[in-house]
Order: C-alpha cells, then structure tokens, then sequence
C-alpha cells in the first residue's frame, strides 16, 4: 500500500535532482541563493534549525506548482530540485521515505499546489 502511493506520486515527477557537499555548507548555500532567478521563483518557507537555514522554493505556471527546490546550508549543503506536476501535500509523504536533510519542514507547508 505504501509502495503503491509512493509510485502514485512518482507518476507525475520529470526529474529529481540531489546536490550535496559535508563541507562549507554555509558558502554553498548563500552562493546558492544568489544565483537563483529570484523573479522566477516564489518563497514557500524559509526554517532556521539551529546553524542551519532551510528554504523551499517554488516555480509556478498558472496554478500549478512545476518546481520544487530544497536549499540546505549549514554544516553540509543540499540542493534539492524535483520538476513535474507537484502536489506539495504528497511530496510531503514522499520526503518522509527520503533521507535528505531539510525534507522533514516540508509538511508545514499549507495551501501551495494541493490541487494537483
């Protein structure tokens, strides 16, 4: 049952791209968020855990949600992109199987792309 909703929400992902490094987190992440075309994305939620910043971003066209990205800078840095048809709600149950650091904030998200 679990197997099948994690295929259900597979379905509709094109790419899952995961950058990581164990060191300067900090400097990846801050030159991370200076790349990024601000204009194209909208801030989901930011989250400060102790040393470490957290970001989720979105791209949006219409209303749907196209891109996911996860930014992880403190003693490690994350990049996480995941592209498709996003429902922000079951990528949530997803993060829940993955390991990667900062997934674990993306349940608090409310009301983006739930309608996918």
């Amino acid at each position: 049952e679990e197997d099948k909703e994690v295929m259900e929400i597979l379905q509709g992902l094109k790419s899952l791209q995961v950058l990581t490094t164990e060191e300067n987190g900090k400097k990846y992440y801050e030159e991370a968020i200076k790349l990024i075309d601000q204009s194209e994305y909208k801030m989901l939620m930011k989250v400060k855990d102790g040393d470490t910043n957290v970001q989720f971003l979105i791209k949006k066209e219409g209303n749907e949600v196209k891109e996911l990205l996860l930014l992880v800078g403190g003693d490690e840095f994350v990049l996480l992109s995941i592209m498709g048809n996003i429902n922000l709600k079951k990528i949530s149950k997803l993060a829940k199987h993955m390991n990667i650091q900062g997934m674990e904030h993306l349940d608090k998200v409310e009301g983006e792309g739930e309608a996918n």
